[in-house]
């Protein structure tokens, strides 16, 4: 997380503030090990690194962040969120400066928590963690931003463990945390699924300040993977071809943020049986199968105007997904071919750079570190 520090803390500092110099130390050793941004105007890391109220150790960081703070201008310019270190504050402690969000830390509630250590990133399987790295790294490229990297304190959710896990962070107040989930909808104007309803039951009426939810736009993760990208992963997997097809047809119907491809299933495809009542089916397998009713009807429209005829006789699928293994190799795909690809390229003249920015741009606010300071 990005934290700047402003002058009022310079100022409780010469006074003696004893809760501003123990803070102040504690945010550039946390700073100095790479587990956040840390910012200021010239001015005020020359104050501090001049401070005889601060341990030696603090001042010659203090000061070599003084170096360095005209590096660090265009990362203020370009925050889009950030906690502005204070001496103290009255009213709404979220504010906005210059167009941007802005959240006012106190020294006294820096002092009692964690908030300067890295920031957690819960989500719900390794493979989200690094494909979301990836999208902070296009971010930063796409933006030009240099002299950053992004680092979390990983936590991995999944299921009930996801919404238990965020209201313990939440209760605790120690630490800053960001959570994306995946929607689970599966046709447009569906409801979201149960896993991400629960989160937003542990969410409903807590202020986000010192974490964030955020809610996938589409279906699960897999449908952040831009259908060029999936062409260049699946050269050598033949059985991807008819589920890219598919994609293809989606995106020339609607290529709008409401498109059908946002909601096809990537890993599962359309199965048979979400069309078709297996004769015999216990009453649990046919109150399942009326709930697909909505389902039904988007699918069946929409695959209908793609040419696809729902045919009773298909064996499992109306159409195969792309691949149950489709995120892993992407991944690997995008760590082995970044720059040879030219994948920054391909994405930014893809339908699906809009969501790659939005969601960048959270990756980056709350994961952002220096890079280690040197004494």
């Amino acid at each position: 997380m990005l934290y700047y520090i402003d002058e009022s803390c310079v100022e409780a500092l010469a006074g003696g503030d004893r809760e501003a110099a123990e803070f102040l130390e504690q945010l550039v050793i946390h700073r100095r090990k790479c587990k956040n941004m840390l910012l200021a105007t010239r001015k005020v890391f020359d104050e501090l690194s001049k401070s005889e109220n601060l341990a030696g150790f603090a001042r010659d960081y203090y000061r070599i962040l003084r170096n360095r703070s005209s590096e660090n201008k265009l990362i203020l310019e370009k925050a889009s969120k950030y906690y502005k270190v204070v001496s103290g504050y009255a009213g709404n402690q979220k504010i906005e400066e210059n167009g941007r969000e802005c959240i006012l830390l106190s020294v006294k509630e820096g002092n009692n928590a964690d908030f300067t250590d890295k920031s957690i990133l819960l989500v719900e399987s390794n493979d989200d963690i690094e494909f979301y790295a990836l999208i902070g790294k296009y971010y930063l490229q796409n933006r030009g931003i240099q002299n950053m990297r992004i680092s979390f304190q990983n936590e991995i959710g999944g299921g009930d463990t996801t919404s238990i896990r965020l209201a313990d962070i939440i209760d605790e107040r120690q630490r800053t945390c960001l959570c994306i989930a995946d929607s689970d909808m599966r046709y447009r104007g569906a409801k979201n699924g149960g896993t991400l309803e629960k989160i937003l039951a542990v969410t409903k009426g807590r202020e986000q300040i010192y974490y964030e939810l955020y809610a996938l736009k589409m279906h699960e993760i897999e449908n952040l993977i831009p259908i060029e990208l999936l062409e260049l992963v699946c050269e050598k997997i033949p059985d991807a071809h008819l589920g890219i097809q598919l994609l293809k047809k989606l995106l020339r119907i609607d290529s709008s943020n409401n498109s059908p491809v946002y909601y096809f299933d990537y890993k599962k495809g359309i199965k048979r049986d979400y069309f078709f009542l297996k004769e015999g089916s216990d009453k649990d397998k046919e109150k399942k199968f009326r709930k697909l009713e909505d389902y039904r009807k988007y699918w069946h429209t929409i695959l209908g105007q793609c040419g696809i005829t729902i045919n009773e006789d298909a064996s499992d699928f109306i159409v195969p997904g792309v691949c149950e293994r489709i995120l892993p190799h992407t991944i690997q795909h995008l760590n082995d071919k970044w720059e040879e690809n030219k994948i920054c390229d391909i994405i930014s003249n893809s339908y699906i750079h809009e969501s790659w920015m939005e969601i960048g741009a959270k990756i980056v606010t709350w994961g952002c570190v220096g890079h280690r300071i040197l004494s």
